[in-house]
Formats: structure tokens, C-alpha cells, sequence
């Protein structure tokens, strides 16, 4: 009855690629056309930074690792920027399948893991938006992967200047105490999933890992959908 149920729906509401807006095949993630133009992240990549360059020899990390299935290039913008600033959110779904698919490369990550915690907005710029992206992949992960999810431990405290705006210096400085742990008692010994969708010089990650572990985490991971390469 689903099955019948999923190919009605299909009919009606195809599905489509994120990537290219082809309709694809209900169980497909992308097209075959797109596929194979994925800038997936090589294997090469840094096993902590993620990126092709590693960064990590400039940085002290907060947090232990960044995973992520794919470098920040097309056509992967641009599914990005429609998710976000164009309404598509029903490209949740198939981000959170990346993203939870690289996980499973994972498994003592995945066992390990007591929390998912996503990047906050400031209540504006989540009202402004009428979303947090990072919240809704968060929740698809935690319930593909069978881990808790909270929206309500770490807060924005106070706005920014956007990232990809600013060098890398100012990126740092931009977020000192710009987020805050009102419930402590909920991380303090556990092991975090930090959730994001990209990352570019790993400062948001950072200053927010910095954050969980002064307030007692134990060990940080992160998933992101897509990271530059420097």
C-alpha cells in the first residue's frame, strides 16, 4: 500500500534533482547527468580539516574532525543557495541522505555520537529566512541515524556579520561570543555531532566547538553538506 501510495504521489509531485530540477526516479538522490559532475570530497582529503590543502597546522581545533561528502562547487552551489534563499526545502531530504550516506563511513562516529546539536540562527535571521537549514538536516540525520537531536541547548546570542564576507581574521573575530550554552548540563561529558551546511575556514565550527567543550563536551565531531577547498 505505500509503495502504491509513493508512485501515485510521484506522479502528481515528481520527484526532482536538486541539483539540475530533472525528474528523476522516486528512489534516485540526483540524475545520472549530475552524478556525474559531483564534486565529491577526494579520499585524500585531511582526515580533520576536510579540505584538499589542509589547514590544520594554522588552527588549534575545538573539535576532532569534520566530515563532509562534498567540496563547495557546482553543482553543489547552487543547490545550496535554492535550499536556502529560494525556498527549496524539500532539498532537505536529499542533503540529509548525503550527508547521513557519509556518515555510515563512520560507524564508530555514528556509535558514539550521544548528540546532534545544528548551528543556530539568531531568532531574526531565522524568521527571516522562516527557517534554520541546519536544524531541519540535523533532525533528518538524528532520525536516519537513531540519535537525539536538540535544537535548545546552544543559542545565537547576538547577530553577525555574514562569513563569506569577510577574510579570515575577521571571520574569528566576527564570532567571539556570538554563541552560548543555556543548558550546560545536557553536553557536559557527551559526545556532539555539530550539523552545518558549509564550511570555509572551519572559524563557525571552531568558536562553536570552543563553546560545547567549555561547557563540559567531551569529544566534537562535525557533518557538513559541502566545504571549500582553500
Amino acid at each position: 500500500m505505500i509503495k502504491i501510495i509513493s508512485n501515485i504521489l510521484n506522479i502528481f509531485f515528481p520527484k526532482k534533482c536538486i541539483f539540475c530540477s530533472d525528474i528523476i526516479e522516486i528512489t534516485s538522490l540526483c540524475c545520472s547527468t549530475c552524478y556525474l559532475n559531483l564534486p565529491f570530497t577526494k579520499i585524500s582529503v585531511c582526515n580533520i580539516c576536510s579540505k584538499n590543502n589542509c589547514i590544520c597546522g594554522d588552527e588549534k581545533w575545538f573539535f576532532d574532525k569534520i566530515i563532509c561528502p562534498f567540496s563547495y562547487q557546482e553543482p553543489v552551489i547552487t543547490s545550496i543557495k535554492n535550499f536556502k534563499f529560494r525556498d527549496k526545502i524539500n532539498y532537505a531530504k536529499t542533503i540529509s541522505r548525503y550527508m547521513t550516506n557519509k556518515l555510515n563511513e563512520f560507524p564508530k562516529i555514528i556509535k558514539e555520537t550521544d548528540l546532534i546539536i545544528p548551528i543556530p540562527m539568531t531568532p531574526k535571521d531565522k524568521f527571516k529566512r522562516g527557517f534554520n537549514q541546519s536544524e531541519i538536516i540535523a533532525k533528518n540525520i538524528g532520525k536516519a541515524l537513531n540519535i537525539d537531536t536538540n535544537f535548545k541547548i546552544m543559542i545565537k546570542q547576538r547577530a553577525t556579520e555574514k562569513q563569506h564576507k569577510l577574510n579570515k581574521k575577521q571571520r574569528k573575530l566576527n564570532l567571539i561570543n556570538a554563541y552560548k550554552c543555556i543548558k550546560p548540563e545536557y553536553i557536559q561529558g557527551k559526545n556532539i555531532l555539530i550539523c552545518d551546511d558549509v564550511s570555509t575556514t572551519g572559524s563557525t565550527l571552531n568558536i562553536f566547538s570552543h563553546c560545547l567543550k567549555q561547557n563540559g563536551a567531551k569529544k566534537i565531531s562535525c557533518i557538513i553538506f559541502a566545504t571549500t577547498q582553500l
